[in-house]
């Protein structure tokens, strides 16, 4: 009996050995199952974060070369605008020599006017006296007033006029010859004058006083075809059709 009870008692230990085996080898095998399964899980979070970290660095070059490409653009933007500007600079130098040039000249004209003053002056008052001289009677003062005035300023407008009353003074005294001389000055010598008509007129006129028809018919037919509305083509036309005076014995 001893020695079938413990027999039996280590029956028990062995049985009771084994069944606690068991259930801690299942134990462990859940253990490790749920460790592997956390694992998967950070694993998986890491991919996650991997695939995000990638997609970042992914973004991140797209915008750096996209940034790149901008630069580059801006570059060469850039070098079109330099060129611009040294266009533009070019231009605003051409453009200073210009007014540089524009107001020396306008200095030079502003100045001109203050020089030139005492002349203008002298130019009219000699002008003035002549033709109070020619117009009161005393024709040989006007003439050498007005020849003093042609030699004094030969390139002022007046001297023109000068010329044309010296012609009319002659002409006035009876002096045909003379008045002819002085009279061809004024369209020889400004054929664009404001007197040439005129000087036209009293030149055929004189010719007429030498009783040189055909010369006078001559000048009075340039006269009618350079300045047909003057007044002196008018006179023109009415002395060509009048009868001329007769030679006298």
């Amino acid at each position: 009996m001893g020695a079938g009870r413990r027999g039996y008692r280590w029956a028990v230990v062995l049985v009771s050995l084994l069944f606690l085996t068991g259930c801690a080898t299942r134990a462990s095998v859940r253990q490790l199952r749920t460790d592997v399964t956390a694992l998967k899980a950070k694993v998986e979070d890491v991919d996650r974060n991997l695939a995000q970290t990638i997609s970042s660095v992914r973004d991140t070059a797209t915008g750096l070369v996209r940034q790149v490409r901008e630069v580059e653009g801006l570059g060469q933007r850039l070098g079109r605008l330099e060129e611009r500007l040294q266009g533009i600079e070019t231009s605003i130098k051409d453009v200073k020599g210009t007014v540089d040039t524009l107001t020396g000249q306008i200095a030079k004209l502003v100045e001109r006017p203050a020089a030139r003053a005492p002349e203008a002056e002298s130019v009219d008052r000699l002008y003035a006296s002549a033709l109070i001289h020619y117009q009161s009677g005393n024709l040989g003062q006007a003439v050498l007033e007005f020849t003093d005035l042609i030699a004094a300023f030969p390139g002022h407008p007046t001297a023109e006029n000068a010329q044309f009353w010296i012609g009319s003074a002659y002409f006035a005294q009876q002096d045909f010859r003379q008045a002819l001389r002085e009279l061809s000055k004024v369209p020889q010598n400004y054929p664009r004058g404001n007197k040439v008509a005129d000087a036209l007129y009293r030149i055929g006129l004189s010719h007429r006083s030498l009783f040189e028809m055909e010369r006078a018919r001559e000048v009075w037919g340039r006269l009618i075809r350079e300045f047909p509305e003057s007044d002196a083509a008018r006179l023109a036309r009415t002395a060509m059709g009048a009868r001329a005076r007769p030679r006298p014995k």
